[in-house]
């Protein structure tokens, strides 16, 4: 019983994430899109970067230490 709850729980969410993806590429104005990637800041992208994997290494630092 329960392989066969998570089989239907993975297909639904498949079948979410599809639906989303697809709806993304439908309505999505790729002239837009792509003017927007192109203006985007490379010096922010590096940042948010950083802080990210920083925030990862913390968060692994403290899971050691409680581990």
């Amino acid at each position: 019983m329960r392989r066969v709850m998570r089989r239907w729980r993975w297909a639904l969410r498949l079948t979410v994430s599809l639906g989303i993806i697809t709806y993304i590429l439908v309505d999505v104005d790729w002239g837009d899109l792509g003017s927007a990637i192109v203006g985007v800041d490379l010096r922010w992208v590096a940042a948010a970067a950083v802080v990210y994997v920083s925030g990862q290494l913390l968060s692994s630092f403290k899971w050691s230490l409680l581990g």
